[in-house]
């Protein structure tokens, strides 16, 4: 005998908002997003039966919109309407911000290999500035640092923060890395105000600096640097090309971008796997002579050539795919990890007025 849908799939393929408004306040994260008998979700079914107020309701709720249903198909491509389609569509203010950074913005900090001496030693091995700060966050505690976050006064008053919430108190309970890529990808202020406080944050650590990266956002980013054998998260690890536009300072250009020069990104950073998702803004941010616009084109298929002190057998990851749970798989988000250090490989002038910025993951 087939197991009868739930009342609030059910409320969900009616397009009966009142039901569904009365309801979602009594569902878990996972209740909203359960595949029902027929094998679809509530947000497939909202979707394919043409009820866009309903569907509104469930992204603003949580409901992840990556989930195949047994067609294989996604919510937004069982959309009835060209209308419900845009509504699983980041709006391009958000996907500006997400995939272009600004030479002002706080995003931008890209800490040059030449401004801190890193040849010293740590048990033979020779570290990069990024490596060396890397070794000194390895393997946080997810649970640790999922609280941590929860009760940093810095995350308190973060637009949406309610959306991030249920990630973090998973990320809690389980001890799963995953929950916190899901809270970093939720359409909230939180990725904004974590990477704003990584870019203001230090640049360097060292063994007399426990209480700094033992903070709340050196716990999250420690989470993702050597977890991966044979973590939950070894099917996101992502070696490929990626893309990002950039509008960089014409002064900061001159004196910093030069081929073979190495740089450490401090924040997380959102790339593309599609180039015209990086570059579709480029041009309408650039604001004048003093600005150039760059599209930085970011390979992460680069070998070390000295095994990691930490990560014995592989390298730690640098990039993640999380398109298959983000709100809008359509734009291919590869993440790189805070403080991963490339160098520049080639720059070229295109007839665009674009200059193209190709950099390689660093690793001594």
């Amino acid at each position: 005998m087939t197991q009868p849908a739930s009342a609030f799939y059910l409320a969900c393929r009616n397009g009966d908002l009142a039901t569904v408004q009365r309801l979602l306040p009594t569902l878990s994260m996972h209740e909203i997003n359960q595949t029902e008998p027929n094998g679809s979700t509530s947000l497939h079914a909202a979707s394919f039966y043409n009820h866009p107020e309903v569907v509104k309701i469930l992204l603003d709720h949580n409901a992840i919109p990556s989930v195949l249903n047994q067609k294989n198909l996604t919510p937004a491509e069982e959309a009835a309407t060209e209308e419900i389609k845009q509504l699983f569509l980041r709006p391009h203010v958000v996907t500006r911000e997400r995939f272009q950074t600004h030479a002002f913005s706080h995003a931008l900090q890209w800490v040059w290999s030449n401004t801190y001496e890193v040849n010293g030693t740590f048990e033979g091995w020779t570290p990069t500035l990024a490596e060396r700060n890397r070794y000194y966050m390895a393997d946080m505690d997810v649970t640790t640092a999922a609280a941590r976050i929860l009760e940093d006064y810095r995350f308190r008053h973060v637009l949406d923060m309610n959306k991030v919430r249920p990630f973090l108190e998973k990320a809690e309970e389980t001890d799963d890395p995953v929950w916190l890529l899901k809270a970093y990808t939720t359409t909230s202020g939180f990725h904004k105000t974590l990477n704003e406080a990584l870019a203001k944050g230090r640049s360097l650590f060292d063994k007399h600096d426990r209480e700094n990266y033992h903070e709340s956002i050196y716990e999250f980013v420690g989470c993702f640097i050597c977890r991966l054998s044979p973590d939950k998260l070894h099917k996101y690890r992502y070696s490929g090309i990626s893309y990002r536009g950039v509008t960089l300072l014409r002064e900061d250009f001159e004196k910093n971008y030069t081929v073979g020069n190495v740089f450490m990104i401090k924040p997380f950073t959102s790339t593309s796997k599609i180039r015209q998702v990086a570059e579709l803004f480029i041009a309408s941010s650039w604001s004048g002579s003093s600005e150039l616009p760059v599209i930085c084109i970011f390979d992460t298929t680069g070998k070390p050539r000295k095994s990691h002190p930490v990560c014995k057998s592989r390298p730690p990851p640098i990039a993640l795919e999380i398109s298959s749970f983000s709100q809008f798989p359509n734009e291919e988000e590869v993440l790189i990890l805070a403080h991963t250090a490339f160098s520049i490989q080639s720059i070229e002038y295109l007839p665009s007025g674009i200059i193209e910025i190709k950099l390689d993951w660093f690793w001594d």
